[in-house]
C-alpha cells in the first residue's frame, strides 16, 4: 500500500480529526487567561494527650497549658496566569487562615517566599486567637510563600477564607504535600487525595498508548474492526495523558517554594 493510499483511508481522517479536537481542548485549557490562588498542606503532630494519660498530666508550651501541639505547613501561591492585586481583597471578608473556635495559634511565620517585593505577610488576629490574617501587595503567576503554623486545634489544617475580586471560586485546596521533590503528584477530588507517580505511571500510559496507535497503522493484515478497536484504545490513552498533564500542572506548586528538609507526616 502506497503512502497516499494509506492516507486516503477513511479511518485515518477520522483519527486525525479526533486528535485535533483533543489537542484543541488541551491547548485552550493551558493557554486561557485566569485569576486563581491555590494552596497545598502538610502537618506533623508534635505533642498530644493520649486517652491512657491521666487528666493530672499537663502539657505546657512556653508556660501555657495546651491539649496538643501541631505544626502545619501551607504552600500558598498564585496558580493562575494573571497578577492578583492585594487591593482586590474585600475588606469585609479578608483572606484568613481559620481554625476551630477555641484554638490557640501559638506561632505563624513565613519560612520561605520567592519574592519579598510581594510583601506577603501573616499575623495572628488580635481579637480571635484561632485566625491568622494573610496580606500581600500583589502576586504575579507562581509568586507565593510557605507558611508555618503552630496550633492546638484537633484539625490538621485551617480553612482559608476570604473574597477577592475576579476570583469567585476562592482559594483552591490542591491537596497534600507528599514529596517536596515532586516525584509524586497529589490532588484532591471531593475530599479524597489521589497520588500519581510522575515517571513510572505516565511512562506506562505513554507506552500502551503508543502501541495501541502504532499497531493498526503499521499492520497491513489487521482486520478493520480490530484496527478501530486499537485506535479507540489509543485515543483513550491520549485522553488519560492529557488529563494527567492538566491535573499535574494545576496541582504542582512552584519549584522556588520547595523546602527539602520540611517535616512531613
Amino acid at each position: 500500500m502506497g503512502t497516499m493510499d494509506f492516507i486516503n483511508q477513511g479511518w485515518i481522517g477520522s483519527f486525525i480529526g479526533a486528535l485535533s479536537i483533543i489537542f484543541s481542548i488541551v491547548f485552550y485549557k493551558f493557554t486561557r487567561v485566569k485569576n486563581q490562588l491555590s494552596y497545598k498542606t502538610s502537618f506533623i503532630r508534635l505533642i498530644g494527650k493520649r486517652k491512657s494519660l491521666s487528666d493530672d498530666v499537663d502539657i505546657l508550651y512556653k508556660g501555657i497549658s495546651i491539649p496538643r501541639l501541631t505544626k502545619s505547613h501551607l504552600v500558598f501561591w498564585n496558580s493562575g496566569t494573571t497578577t492578583v492585586n492585594g487591593i482586590d481583597i474585600i475588606k469585609d471578608d479578608r483572606i484568613r487562615l481559620e481554625f476551630s473556635e477555641g484554638t490557640q495559634i501559638l506561632r505563624a511565620n513565613i519560612i520561605k517566599e520567592n519574592r519579598r517585593i510581594n510583601k506577603l505577610s501573616v499575623q495572628i488576629d488580635v481579637d480571635c486567637s484561632n485566625i491568622v490574617n494573610l496580606n500581600f501587595d500583589y502576586l504575579d503567576p507562581n509568586d507565593g510563600a510557605v507558611i508555618e503554623l503552630l496550633h492546638t486545634d484537633q484539625k490538621k489544617y485551617p480553612l482559608i477564607k476570604g473574597t477577592i475580586k475576579g476570583i469567585p471560586k476562592g482559594i483552591i485546596d490542591r491537596g497534600r504535600i507528599n514529596d517536596l521533590n515532586e516525584k509524586t503528584t497529589s490532588f484532591r477530588i471531593s475530599g479524597f487525595n489521589l497520588t500519581l507517580n510522575n515517571s513510572s505511571r505516565l511512562g506506562v500510559i505513554i507506552f500502551f498508548g503508543s502501541v495501541s496507535i502504532l499497531a493498526p497503522v503499521l499492520s497491513n493484515e489487521m482486520a478493520a474492526p480490530l484496527k478501530w478497536f486499537f485506535i479507540i484504545l489509543g485515543l483513550f490513552y491520549v485522553l488519560i495523558i492529557c488529563a494527567y498533564l492538566w491535573i499535574d500542572r494545576k496541582s504542582s506548586y512552584p519549584k522556588t517554594l520547595r523546602i527539602y528538609d520540611l517535616d512531613l507526616e
